[in-house]
């Protein structure tokens, strides 16, 4: 199964959402999902510049290629609204992940799959489970 990754990524430092969407595709990886992160993917990790009407273009096109969506909604970003929204009229699963104790009640209460972790392990047991349900 290819999970699309969603994330929040406006006024986040390049370099350490890099490093952050690293530990979070290996342990999504780890627990039986292929991976697809548009940072990555398509801008190789901000070398590649794309005004925003591209990129929206884009990710509608790899969106409709993925089978679910894996959104980290620990802090609020529009664009994950947009992709979950997105993957939910397209009838494909959506999971929500974030750490415990953030504040993403809209989405959380808008899926059916919605977790919170304490680290990368729990989250890791926590995908696995619902893995075999979807």
């Amino acid at each position: 199964m290819k999970a699309y990754m969603a994330y929040k990524f406006k006024d986040t430092d390049p370099e350490i959402l890099k490093r952050w969407l690293t530990e979070l595709d290996k342990c999504i990886k780890s627990a039986g999902f292929d991976t697809f992160i548009f940072f990555r993917d398509m801008q190789d990790w901000g070398k590649i510049k794309m005004p925003l009407k591209e990129v929206i273009t884009k990710a509608r096109e790899c969106m409709i290629k993925c089978d679910l969506i894996i959104a980290e909604t620990s802090e609020t970003a529009n664009g994950v609204y947009w992709e979950v929204g997105f993957f939910q009229g397209q009838k494909k699963p959506v999971i929500v992940i974030a750490k415990e104790g953030s504040n993403n009640a809209f989405l959380a209460n808008s899926t059916e799959h919605n977790l919170t972790y304490t680290d990368l392990n729990d989250l890791k047991s926590k995908l696995l489970e619902v893995k075999k349900i979807i």
